[in-house]
């Protein structure tokens, strides 16, 4: 068993490691605007040096930056959700009110709203199960990286104080990225008559996050944010713009995509 495990990790985790490594290259190449080889080299680079020179310990201090650099940014994102929604009850009680709009390919799937559980045993419903709930909520626990991680603890007293710390971290990561998600069709209901995924023009999803720092035009945003869509809203990238389909994709995939190909989705 434990060659298995071992096999499954030596193959697994350079395509885990490759994906990574893509994904902020192609963050680097939007945002500084340069050639994405460059900035592919230049980040495999820069996370080798501090590997090899740091080893183990030199991660953890780069994944405790980074944590709390998400961490402040979730919580920044939350708030002001809420903010330009009205407030928590209010902002979910417009959300529940909106379970009439779900598109039909997504009722269809088991869907009956953005605040309600996929009708149970339908297709939404397993997907909901074993990847959010499961995949994200449990499995990530189980990942070797992590594990590794776990290895370092001096003893179970270490181990108990970090899980006060890191139980409250998962549930903001995971948490506030689907709270917002599903909040988004809130925002563009109230400021388009029309849900997130439609002003996002389809369900087409880029491996890269883009930048935005322009206000829209109802001067309700002004932000840099990154995410993967690079869609078009009709108040000029909004900072909903960026974030909402994403999320969104997450908190209920959709079946049957239609969308157009990448680069033919209208601007607004």
């Amino acid at each position: 068993m434990q060659y298995t495990a071992g096999l499954i990790i030596v193959v697994a985790m350079p395509l885990y490691t490759a994906a990574i490594l893509i994904g902020g290259a192609r963050f680097i190449e939007e945002t500084l605007k340069i050639d994405y080889n460059v900035a592919l080299l230049g980040f495999a680079m820069i996370v080798a040096i501090y590997v090899i020179i740091g080893g183990l310990i030199a991660v953890m201090y780069t994944d405790a930056l980074q944590g709390a650099i998400m961490l402040v940014g979730m919580t920044v994102l939350l708030v002001f959700t809420y903010v330009f929604l009205g407030g928590v009850v209010e902002a979910h009680t417009a959300l529940t009110a909106m379970s009439n709009l779900v598109p039909e390919s997504l009722a269809a799937g088991g869907l009956t709203g953005w605040t309600a559980m996929p009708v149970l045993g339908s297709p939404i419903w397993f997907t909901m199960v074993t990847t959010i709930i499961l995949g994200v909520g449990i499995g990530v626990l189980a990942q070797p990286q992590l594990i590794v991680r776990f290895m370092t603890v001096k003893d179970s007293r270490s181990l108990n104080r970090a899980v006060l710390v890191g139980g409250p971290f998962i549930l903001m990561m995971t948490g506030v990225a689907f709270t917002v998600g599903a909040l988004t069709n809130v925002y563009f209901y109230q400021h388009s008559q029309q849900i997130a995924l439609t002003v996002a023009g389809g369900t087409s999803i880029r491996s890269f996050p883009c930048i935005s720092t322009r206000p829209c035009r109802t001067g309700l945003w002004h932000c840099s944010c990154s995410c993967s869509l690079r869609r078009r809203c009709p108040h000029s990238r909004p900072f909903f713009t960026r974030w909402a389909p994403h999320l969104d994709m997450i908190s209920g995939g959709i079946p049957g995509n239609t969308a157009p190909p990448w680069g033919q989705a209208k601007k607004g």
